[in-house]
Parts: C-alpha cells; sequence; structure tokens
C-alpha cells in the first residue's frame, strides 16, 4: 500500500511541476508583448520673419565679405619666385 502511496505522490510531484513549468513558459515566451506607441517629435514654432525664409537664405543675408568683388593682382615678374633657382644641365 505505501508503494502505492509514494508513486502516486511522486507522479502528483512530477504533474504539478510540469503543470508550473508549462505555465511559465505560457507567461514569458507566448504571452503577447505591450506595443509602446512611437514617441512623437516636438514641435517647434519659428517666428514669423522665419516663416518664408530658408536657413541659406538668412546666412547669406546675415553674412559680411570685406572684399567685396576685389581679386588682390599679382605682380608679373614674380609669378614664380623659384623659376631661376635650378638650371637643368641636359637643356
Amino acid at each position: 500500500m505505501t508503494d502505492t502511496i509514494n508513486k502516486l505522490t511522486i507522479a502528483a510531484g512530477i504533474m504539478i511541476l510540469a503543470a508550473s513549468v508549462m505555465f511559465l513558459y505560457w507567461q514569458f515566451y507566448l504571452a503577447p508583448k505591450p506595443v509602446i506607441p512611437p514617441i512623437q517629435p516636438p514641435v517647434v514654432y519659428f517666428p514669423s520673419s522665419f516663416a518664408y525664409a530658408s536657413l541659406g537664405e538668412n546666412i547669406y543675408k546675415r553674412s559680411r565679405n570685406p572684399i567685396v568683388n576685389k581679386v588682390p593682382d599679382a605682380p608679373a615678374p614674380n609669378v614664380n619666385p623659384i623659376d631661376g633657382a635650378y638650371k637643368n644641365p641636359f637643356d
């Protein structure tokens, strides 16, 4: 009789263990994952002066050029200062 009780106790323990393992498997692997909504970017409000102007246009209006349409002239004889430094002996 005790042999039958021991077998039933072991079988009940195995069934409880199997049920708990199946429950944990269902909880962690088969349960649907919660859906997290995407984060919306913040809305940035610009002043009315920037309403129809692009970034490049604003930079162009604010930039300053100290030499407007003036290119410095290079003197003609000093174009290449090391021109006569080496003479090719085979010429």
